[in-house]
């Protein structure tokens, strides 16, 4: 093949998702025309580099029927032209510290560069100074200028001094580690424990007065047993003596 310019169409068409919807749901298909011009510069083996891409129409159709035909542009960058960068804005923490309830641990993250990235929060949980868990969240898509808050969640179990450590994973980099520090008073267990105590001497009190009522019950039922009797002996003494 002579060293020249050659131009060429490619034909990209996307494929339906082998998992079938639900219902009688059709899959839209998309195919998209480019025109390619390649260089060719070797002179014993075919080399070259795309030289320029643009595209003509593109064309949505469905079930074989054409939806909708338009004119699309793009620009296709070299690789590393789009910079990634981020950075963590701050670590915070959402929800009321408390035994037994689960918070929130959120990083904000800025995404600086050029370029949609994937990050991801790791880090560390101390309790009195003590390494206690490995905190990670799910990764998360950011947009070129956005800031985003990453969550991670966690049940406190005790009381006491806590302090989370972490950072921010995105593209093979890291920001930098940032921290955040919050207290488990005792003092929410101690009424929770008063509570509990409370309405245990509550029931007890009650089954004590209950246990109180039941002798006058019966005495009471016994002074009526005996008038009734004594007023059965009266009238049968009464009349008796007519007899």
């Amino acid at each position: 093949m002579a060293n020249a310019k050659y131009n060429c169409t490619l034909f990209f068409e996307s494929t339906p998702s082998t998992n079938k919807a639900k219902g009688a749901v059709a899959q839209a298909v998309v195919r998209m025309p480019l025109q390619v011009a390649v260089a060719v510069t070797g002179k014993q083996i075919l080399k070259g580099v795309v030289d320029s891409i643009t595209t003509a129409d593109v064309d949505v159709s469905l079930d074989g029927a054409t939806l909708a035909t338009e004119e699309l542009s793009f620009t296709v960058l070299t690789s590393g032209t789009l910079t990634r960068e981020g950075e963590l804005k701050k670590l915070t923490i959402k929800g009321v510290p408390q035994v037994d309830r689960v918070i929130k641990v959120v990083a904000i993250f800025e995404n600086t560069g050029e370029g949609d990235i994937i990050a991801e929060f790791k880090g560390e949980l101390y309790h009195n100074g003590e390494f206690v868990d490995v905190l990670k969240s799910e990764e998360k898509l950011v947009e070129s200028g956005d800031m985003s808050e990453i969550t991670v969640y966690y049940k406190i179990m005790a009381p006491g001094d806590y302090q989370t450590k972490g950072y921010v994973t995105y593209s093979g980099k890291e920001t930098q580690k940032e921290e955040v520090s919050f207290t488990v008073s005792e003092e929410v267990e101690a009424k929770e424990v008063a509570k509990v105590e409370k309405k245990a001497e509550e029931e007890q009190k009650a089954a004590e007065e209950e246990k109180k009522g039941i002798p006058v019950f019966e005495f009471v039922t016994g002074l009526i047993a005996i008038a009734i009797v004594s007023l059965l002996v009266s009238v049968y003494r009464r009349e008796r003596g007519r007899h």
